[in-house]
């Protein structure tokens, strides 16, 4: 979702691409990694930079969330400090890393 928002491509776009990428048949299920999605954004023409470094209420991308208690990872796109995510809802960023224990630690860019 957080990367089909980003490229402005359909849904089913990047999830044919992703059961490429993957080999999984429900790729979405299981979730991807970064280099995955890496992978899938340069198939569908785009591609994608990590940073580290970064100001989640200022930059735009798919960002990297981790949950350190479990280890959880998840990814999102945000713009200017608001995150879009994969259940259709807009959080302001700082509720959402309230509500859900994560922590921002990447941000995927368009090169």
């Amino acid at each position: 979702m957080a990367l089909s928002i980003y490229l402005q491509v359909g849904y089913e776009d990047v999830l044919s691409e992703a059961v490429r990428v993957t080999g999984a048949e429900r790729p979405h299920n299981r979730g991807l990694h970064t280099r995955e999605i890496r992978r899938i954004a340069k198939r569908l023409g785009t591609t994608l930079t990590l940073h580290r470094s970064f100001d989640p209420d200022e930059d735009e991308g798919i960002v990297g969330f981790l949950r350190d208690r479990d280890r959880t990872g998840h990814v999102a796109f945000c713009k200017r400090g608001l995150v879009w995510d994969m259940d259709g809802t807009i959080w302001e960023l700082d509720a959402y890393l309230e509500a859900t224990g994560y922590r921002a630690v990447s941000l995927l860019v368009a090169a």
